[in-house]
């Protein structure tokens, strides 16, 4: 009995200790500041005075009140780098109380920075209940510093996700990573500023950097509505927005008075927003060489920009599948005048939108060495209602119900060498270029343009009565796509009287060459050629030419000088056989028309120079039938056994230095294989 007491003594002495124990654990300190201890985060919060206070979380918190940081106060919020606790809100988030006395144009701003923490928010609300906002940042100064920050709307809930009001800035920085989702209220933004109370005052910020993402969805107006803020993602850092505006209005940015600039390996991605608007809307932009922006497959526009922008070389921007504009140079309200400059090196894919790929209302300037791609959008590659320099780019493919399928210019329009714009095509008039009233447009030397299409005229470029055009002759190379014949210049291809070379009725034929230059009478014409037509066939060359070893083709009509090295026996080097016209002063040079006669007796083969002298047989000499008394290939017993007249003893030169030039009924191809000259002739390919 005594055993059994002291047994139960035992076990209840150990249950006391451990109750004593979970008490003390349920006292245990949320937070401290420097050694003073708090049981409650807001009680830690509510300590800090006028001077900088650092708050060691110690433990997870849920909150169901928020947060709230007084004005004036400067408070950091930290967890150890290997120990990050949970601050947990649901109902309300945070609102900070800075002020701003507008009489006397002062601030009583707050910080609050939060590090090494991590914040689940789900939230529709604050503690101050005003601003119509989950998290208020009224006048403070809010910095993230290394911290994960998830935040959901509440079901049913109303408002935006962050407010930033009044002098608030927000910082992301070193790996934070903040996501916002779910706000879906009308007018409601994952982040939202604007200048209420706030008129003519400088700009705010929002800073992403180090390393630090900040990522929004399904959001009812943008994922940010920030106005007037600056927005910088900079050191290999991202924003990423996704689901976000509303079927009549909104999408992924609306940055209207504001900067973004995305800078040192970083991007900006606003891909499948719903709402109507844009994927992103900015005043002014920067993208340096070495980050991207991507905005595609958007309801709305990709890309609006309403001031200065630069695309720096090495910038990749993709603005692609979007239902409304690929790019919009934006201007408007007698304040935005958007003014974008694509630099030499920049790339920039303008493709597939449903409607125009750029619409240009204001300047737009791409520099020669920039690759800028506009293809295969729905309602023109290009309108352009200001001014446009295009030095560089391809312009292909584009479509539209109308007029201009390639570029529309209602404004001035300069095109640089080397730009590309082909195979568009439109449902009336301007395949090519559609230049309309008000238009100015000016094609230098070297403007790539052909092979575009218009069903009721003009394929590749309309000019209408009065504006000015100025465009040069058609580049060489080019062939058309229809009836693969090399274009030779400009045809009248108007209404009524289409360009038809090929028709195989003379009368139905029309071809009137139109001259290149300066216009300001209508007019509707396509690069075509006239009666006299030309295969698009390149022959290859092989061996010495133009002082190369070797070279892959050359176009019909062209000149190439190359060497032609004799394969006859040397002993036979010295001899022409049956040469009526050649003679030691003119010797080969002068040859107009070689027949090579094979061993075998095959046909003819006529190799055609530019000097026009008349023909030169050559007999091969184990082939000959002249060498009756051959034996077998005994090049002195053929040669003795053949009685040669005095004018047929004229000397072939080793080799033949000669300019050809190429037409279509000549042979194909000459190859030199083992010094042996052999020739493909005809139009199946023959070799003989």
């Amino acid at each position: 009995m005594k055993k059994s007491w002291k047994s139960f003594m035992t076990v209840t002495a150990a249950a006391a200790a451990m109750t004593a124990a979970m008490a003390f654990s349920s006292l245990a300190a949320v937070a401290k500041v420097g050694t003073q201890e708090f049981n409650n985060l807001q009680d830690a919060i509510n300590s800090a005075g006028e001077s900088p206070v650092v708050i060691d979380l110690e433990e997870n918190v849920s909150l169901t009140d928020g947060l709230v940081i007084g004005a004036g106060k400067n408070v950091t919020i930290q967890c150890g780098t290997s120990d990050q606790k949970t601050i947990k809100m649901e109902g309300k988030g945070i609102h900070t109380e800075g002020t701003y006395d507008a009489t006397a144009k002062s601030w009583n701003t707050s910080r609050l920075t939060f590090k090494n923490c991590v914040l689940d928010i789900t939230a529709n609300d604050n503690p101050g209940g005003s601003g119509g906002t989950a998290n208020l940042i009224s006048n403070t100064d809010l910095t993230l510093d290394h911290v994960t920050w998830t935040q959901n709307s509440a079901d049913g809930g109303s408002g935006s996700g962050m407010y930033l009001y009044q002098e608030s800035n927000l910082y992301l920085v070193n790996g934070t990573v903040m996501t916002i989702s779910g706000y879906k209220g009308s007018r409601a933004s994952g982040i939202f500023a604007d200048n209420s109370e706030y008129d003519d005052m400088p700009n705010r910020s929002i800073k992403i950097s180090d390393y630090s993402s900040l990522n929004i969805t399904d959001c009812d107006w943008h994922g940010m509505t920030v106005n007037p803020v600056d927005v910088t993602v900079e050191k290999y850092s991202h924003i990423d927005i996704t689901g976000c505006g509303n079927p009549n209005y909104g999408g992924g940015i609306g940055c209207y008075y504001g900067k973004l600039s995305v800078t040192d390996h970083s991007d900006v991605t606003t891909n499948q927003n719903i709402g109507s608007a844009w994927g992103i809307f900015v005043k002014e932009l920067f993208v340096d060489g070495t980050s991207k922006l991507i905005s595609c497959r958007n309801t709305g526009n990709g890309l609006d920009v309403g001031g200065k922008g630069t695309i720096e070389g090495g910038a990749e921007i993709s603005l692609d599948g979007n239902g409304k504009r690929g790019l919009q140079v934006y201007s408007g309200s007698d304040y935005w005048y958007g003014d974008v400059e694509v630099k030499a090196g920049a790339i920039v894919s303008v493709c597939e939108n449903r409607s125009n790929g750029i619409l240009n209302t204001y300047k737009l300037f791409v520099e020669n060495g920039a690759t800028l791609k506009v293809e295969e959008n729905h309602d023109r590659g290009i309108r352009n209602v200001r001014e446009l320099t295009l030095n560089a780019g391809s312009v292909c493919k584009n479509q539209t119900g109308s007029t201009g399928a390639g570029i529309f210019n209602e404004g001035t329009l300069k095109i640089g060498t080397g730009v590309r714009i082909c195979n568009n095509h439109a449902g009336t008039y301007g395949g090519g270029i559609y230049n309309g009233e008000n238009g100015t447009a000016e094609l230098s030397d070297g403007v790539i343009l052909y092979n575009n299409h218009a069903d009721t005229g003009a394929d590749d470029i309309y000019n209408t009565a009065g504006p000015k055009l100025t465009f040069c002759a058609v580049g060489t190379g080019w062939n058309l796509d229809d009836c693969n014949h090399r274009i030779d210049g400009w045809y009248d291809d108007t209404e009524g009287s289409r360009w038809n070379a090929d028709d195989n009725l003379p009368e139905n034929r029309h071809i009137v060459s139109v001259a290149s230059g300066e216009y300001e009478t209508g007019f509707q014409i396509k690069a075509a050629h006239g009666a006299e037509i030309y295969e698009t066939t390149s022959y290859p060359i092989d061996k010495k030419a133009d002082g190369e070893d070797e070279i892959g083709t050359v176009s019909q009509g062209k000149k190439i000088r190359f060497t032609l090295t004799s394969s006859l026996p040397k002993l036979l080097a010295r001899y022409v056989v049956t040469a009526s016209n050649a003679s030691p002063a003119n010797s080969a040079r002068e040859i107009r028309k070689v027949r090579v006669h094979s061993a075998s007796g095959a046909g003819t083969v006529r190799v055609h120079s530019a000097s026009g002298a008349e023909t030169v047989r050559v007999y091969s000499a184990s082939g000959a039938r002249r060498a009756r008394s051959v034996s077998g290939d005994n090049y002195d017993n053929e040669i003795s056994a053949q009685s040669l007249s005095a004018d047929e003893k004229y000397a072939i030169p080793d080799s033949v230095v000669e300019t050809m030039v190429f037409h279509d009924e000549m042979n194909r191809y000459l190859k030199f294989i083992d010094s042996t000259l052999r020739v493909t002739a005809g139009r199946d390919g023959k070799e003989v």
